[in-house]
C-alpha cells in the first residue's frame, strides 16, 4: 500500500489606481484585491498478489468519495463495504496472517513431509499450487555454498 499527495496555492494580486486631476490638484485612490486558488490531491494505491489463490488486488483511488472511507477506517468504523480499499486491505492482511496454515494444508494434501527431498514432478505440482514461484536447481548443501557460488561463478 502506498500513498502520495500534493497541494498548491496560487495567489493573484490585482490593483487599480485611479487618479483625478482638477485645477492642478491630483487625487488618487488605489484598490487591491487578492484572488486565491488552492488545489490539493492525494492518491492511495494497493497492489497485491496471492499465488496460492491466484488472486490479484489492484486498487487506486484519488481524492473524492474515498475520503469518507479513509476517515471511517481511521475511526475503526465497521461499516466497510465489500468492494472498498479497507475490505481489500483486510483480506490481504488475513491471508498473510494465516499463510503458514494455508501452505501446510497444501503440502499435507499432496503428502509432503518436512525436510523430504522432492522429485521434478513434485516440484511441478508445488509450482502449479502456487507455493513455489522460483526454483534454484543447484547442488547446494548450505547457504554458505550458495553465497560462494554467487560470488565466484558467472551465473549468467
Amino acid at each position: 500500500m502506498s500513498a502520495s499527495g500534493h497541494s498548491r496555492e496560487k495567489i493573484d494580486k490585482y490593483s487599480v489606481t485611479a487618479t483625478v486631476t482638477v485645477l492642478f490638484i491630483s487625487v488618487s485612490k488605489r484598490w487591491e484585491k487578492e484572488f486565491r486558488a488552492f488545489s490539493a490531491g492525494r492518491q492511495v494505491r494497493l497492489l497485491g498478489y496471492d499465488t496460492l489463490d491466484d488472486k490479484t488486488w489492484k486498487r487506486s483511488t484519488a481524492a473524492g468519495d474515498d475520503v469518507k472511507e479513509m476517515m471511517a477506517w481511521g475511526n475503526n468504523d465497521p461499516t466497510a463495504t465489500a468492494d472498498s480499499l479497507r475490505a481489500d486491505t483486510d483480506a490481504i492482511m488475513t491471508r498473510s496472517e494465516n499463510l503458514l496454515e494455508r501452505v501446510s494444508a497444501v503440502l499435507e494434501k499432496h503428502g509432503y513431509m518436512n525436510g523430504e527431498s522432492l522429485t521434478f514432478v513434485q516440484c511441478e505440482e508445488l509450482v502449479e499450487e502456487g507455493i513455489v514461484v522460483e526454483l534454484l536447481l543447484e547442488p547446494m548443501w548450505r547457504i554458505r555454498d550458495v553465497i560462494r557460488w554467487r560470488m565466484e561463478t558467472n551465473i549468467i
